[in-house]
């Protein structure tokens, strides 16, 4: 398990930089010509299968990034693999590798150019009905993240469109997505289809009771008049209002710790609920992997004449050598150290 953490890790800190280099060696790709192992393999398919969920940290959720994936500076969805994290976040060349190595796995879904040809000449004859049946399929979900580039025809381009845009009739630019295409053409039934699909519903608003239990004793701590939108993190700073306490106040579900970004509506078991039961400890540190940049003190090239704060006619004896900061991956555990 721990290996697993650490290879993730990595990943993560290859994404959030978009070091294609780094996410091979992460991935452990081998070079050119070369071919994995099966065990290699097998940890390629447990990385790219790893999904963002409302908690972290939980090394008992096999299935979950055990990392907080805003900690990488990263924006990310609930149910996102790394190569849904990279498209997210513009990681263009850690992306385009995921993506290839998910095909050579059998993991993405097969590329349908016939789908794509159908979108493209729906969005020419302004059909959104017809546009909005061609997406239902997962491959048409994957025609929308498609964009017009200088190359076409090209099987190894996965993120370009494979057919001439000019060849349906469609103006362009580089770029352009299947909804800026219906845009740019003035082509109003097929951006708005495209819309309708693309766009994520914003959730209704509604008031959520929250219990919050003291996990070592099993007591009450609080009862937080909330809503189905609020977010860990808000739930947290009304918490810290009604029971202030020194050190880090951490949320969990089952165990699991809950991220600060998570909605409190996404953690009801029934849809429409209007309670939710949450246990709550203070801690001091939060056990896992970090990522941070260390700076070293200075140091001196030669003592200072006279002792402490000898000086020479000139100045200071000694001149102060700026080590240049290192970047270097921290295990914190439960017991501090």
């Amino acid at each position: 398990m721990m290996r697993r953490i650490k290879r993730e890790a990595a990943l993560l800190q290859a994404v959030s930089s978009d070091n294609a280099a780094e996410v091979s060696l992460a991935m452990g790709i081998p070079e050119a010509g070369g071919t994995a192992s099966e065990d290699v393999a097998k940890e390629q398919q447990e990385l790219l299968a790893l999904k963002v969920k409302p908690t972290f940290n939980d090394p008992k959720d096999a299935s979950a990034f055990f990392h907080s994936i805003a900690s990488y500076g990263m924006e990310f969805g609930l149910n996102e693999n790394i190569t849904q994290l990279a498209r997210r976040n513009d990681k263009t060349q850690a992306f385009q590798l995921l993506l290839t190595l998910e095909k050579q796995l059998g993991l993405a879904p097969p590329r349908d150019l016939d789908l794509e040809a159908a979108l493209l000449a729906a969005v020419a004859k302004n059909q959104g009905e017809e546009i909005k049946k061609l997406l239902q399929s997962e491959a048409g979900q994957a025609v929308l993240q498609l964009q017009v580039k200088e190359t076409f025809n090209d099987p190894a381009e996965l993120t370009a469109f494979y057919h001439s845009v000019a060849t349906f009739g469609l103006k362009f630019q580089l770029g352009d997505s299947l909804y800026d295409l219906a845009v740019r053409n003035e082509r109003p039934a097929a951006a708005q289809s495209l819309a309708s699909t693309t766009e994520t519903p914003a959730a209704v608003e509604a008031p959520l009771e929250v219990l919050v239990m003291n996990t070592l004793n099993g007591q009450e701590l609080c009862r937080v008049s909330a809503s189905n939108t609020w977010t860990i993190l808000q739930l947290a700073q009304d918490v810290a209002s009604k029971v202030p306490t020194p050190g880090c106040r951490v949320f969990l579900l089952g165990g699991a710790a809950l991220t600060t970004g998570t909605a409190l509506g996404d953690l009801l078991e029934k849809e429409g609920a209007s309670s939710l039961e949450l246990s709550s400890l203070v801690r001091s540190n939060v056990e896992g992997i970090y990522s941070a940049k260390v700076q070293p003190d200075d140091e001196m090239d030669g003592p200072l004449l006279g002792g402490p704060g000898g000086r020479l006619a000139g100045g200071l004896a000694g001149r102060r050598l700026r080590r240049r900061p290192r970047d270097m991956q921290l295990e914190l555990k439960m017991d501090g150290n």
